[in-house]
């Protein structure tokens, strides 16, 4: 595995994410802030895929709610696949927290985890570590938040994840499986991939880097 992508990846996740969050609270993306340092856990080609998360409310794994933080829930992560197939789930609570701290995010999000896909050895036709799929998964404060409120957070999303990748070429929108995803086309050649399940509650954002597109795969994984 490449750490440099998989730190650039992580990167992205973060200023993605915070800069989302201040956006769709109608405020201005300010600059990125210096209390989110670590990268994610960089996994080896053996790692073994996360276990099941327990379902999303109230899980073993969140934190204690007070006032308006965001809860750091790994039951969030039964939202997406945990691998199989060649693809492999790391996770990193302590990434997840650093960012969850931002308060741009609380007037927006209850919740909030990450997690990082790639593939295992000899299942790329790309270099070790060339493909890489950063996720957030986030529940929503107010899950009844409407079109223009998640046109905005993608929006904002997409500028900040291609920032260092040319800048946003293009978006469109597909039915992948049974969910409605909106992507978003990095002039470098990432991808972003959102969607919203759970009766709209839950919002999953993606950035994706590498020729296997396995921010797609994980769209298509997603439960019905």
């Amino acid at each position: 595995m490449n750490p440099r992508r998989a730190a650039v990846a992580a990167r992205l996740i973060r200023l993605a994410i915070v800069a989302a969050g201040v956006a769709a609270c109608g405020s201005t993306p300010g600059p990125t802030r210096a209390v989110l340092p670590t990268t994610l856990a960089t996994p080896s080609a053996s790692a073994a895929p996360a276990a099941t998360a327990s379902p999303a409310g109230g899980s073993p794994g969140a934190s204690p709610v007070t006032g308006f933080d965001v809860v750091v829930d790994q039951g969030l992560l039964s939202f997406i696949p945990i691998g199989g197939n060649g693809l492999m789930q790391s996770v990193d609570p302590e990434t997840t927290a650093q960012v969850a701290q931002d308060p741009s995010l609380r007037a927006n999000a209850s919740g909030l985890f990450m997690a990082m896909y790639t593939l295992s050895a000899g299942t790329s036709s790309a270099g070790p570590g060339d493909d890489i799929a950063v996720v957030s998964v986030v529940r929503l404060r107010d899950p009844a938040a409407d079109d223009a409120w998640f046109r905005d957070w993608r929006d904002s999303y997409d500028t900040a994840a291609c920032a260092n990748a040319g800048g946003v070429s293009r978006h469109a929108q597909t039915d992948i499986g049974t969910h409605t995803v909106f992507i978003g086309s990095c002039a470098g050649g990432s991808f972003t991939y959102h969607t919203r399940v759970a009766d709209g509650a839950i919002v999953i954002s993606i950035t994706s880097i590498g020729p296997a597109h396995l921010g797609e795969t994980v769209m298509e994984r997603l439960a019905p």
